[in-house]
């Protein structure tokens, strides 16, 4: 039995989720993505003005004349959304928590893909993969998933990312569109004294050759703040539990701080870009759906 507050939860998602969810948005969804799922159908002799990157190489060695592959849209996608729940996301500072600013991005993403006709499936993760949805249509699916995100309580505190993301790769068969919903904070990168950032996880970059992947970043801007008029302070690893007292006052201290959220900063960038990827930032300070829809006006390459 769902308490009240839940269902008050649900019910406000609801009417977020539902305004954002315009024709405009959904417009927008359809032209970005629905075109890139193609299927191959047959080879056939090429003719004067097919497209030279079709060109199958192989067969037009083999039969001695150019032949081009016939490739036909699939008319329903696939989207999966791959939620952390590790024990970073439940950071709240002075606006909602991470998780929150997640349940509403995914239920978002859920709606878009119900309007489109599409199938989608729901992967929660932490150090490991705790719970999985398989994809499929119909708005009872997609309310069952948003209330899973809202409270679902995880067994792991961790995050371990690389296991949801080969979970994905091999659960998905056929091309599908991968939402990624994750601070990409793991343990030893709650650790602000210096240490250098985690490891991405390297499953990004096959995940994302055989499908269209989004990282979704959400951050809380209170995560990367430490007042000097804080003095000394005991900090804690919301994933590991490891905890130590710091003295914010130190300019050494908040040297190290700010040059290690640029550090991570910079490797998330370049860990996306590398693996073929494409992410955008969604702040718990503001808007949810402003970053997705000003993400689907952009396109992607």
């Amino acid at each position: 039995m769902l308490s009240p507050e839940i269902l008050r939860q649900i019910k406000m998602l609801e009417l977020r989720a539902g305004r954002a969810v315009t024709d405009v948005m959904a417009g927008q969804y359809v032209s970005v993505f629905k075109a890139r799922g193609m299927e191959f159908e047959e080879v056939r002799e090429y003719v004067p003005g097919d497209e030279t990157r079709l060109i199958d190489w192989n067969v037009t060695a083999r039969l001695g004349t150019p032949h081009v592959k016939v490739m036909r849209e699939e008319r329903e996608l696939t989207v999966m959304i791959v939620c952390d729940v590790s024990a970073s996301q439940s950071f709240q500072g002075f606006h909602r928590a991470k998780r929150d600013v997640a349940a509403e991005m995914a239920a978002v993403i859920a709606f878009l893909a119900a309007r489109s006709q599409d199938r989608v499936g729901l992967v929660l993760a932490a150090d490991d993969v705790e719970e999985y949805t398989p994809p499929r249509k119909g708005r009872g699916h997609t309310w069952r998933m948003i209330r899973e995100v809202l409270t679902y309580q995880a067994r792991g505190r961790g995050t371990d990312l690389d296991k949801a993301l080969r979970f994905v790769d091999r659960v998905q068969r056929r091309r599908a569109l991968v939402f990624v919903l994750s601070d990409f904070l793991g343990a030893e990168s709650q650790d602000a004294r210096g240490a250098a950032p985690d490891p991405f996880p390297s499953a990004l970059g096959r995940l994302a050759r055989r499908h269209d992947v989004v990282a979704v970043r959400i951050r809380d801007p209170q995560e990367r703040v430490m007042p000097a008029a804080a003095g000394v302070v005991e900090v804690a690893d919301a994933e590991s539990g490891a905890r130590a007292l710091v003295d914010s006052r130190d300019a050494r201290f908040q040297r190290a701080f700010h040059a290690w959220w640029a550090r991570h900063d910079e490797a998330f960038k370049a860990w996306v870009r590398g693996s073929g990827a494409r992410t955008f930032d969604v702040s718990t300070a503001g808007n949810t759906v402003k970053p997705l829809a000003d993400f689907l006006a952009g396109g992607i390459p």
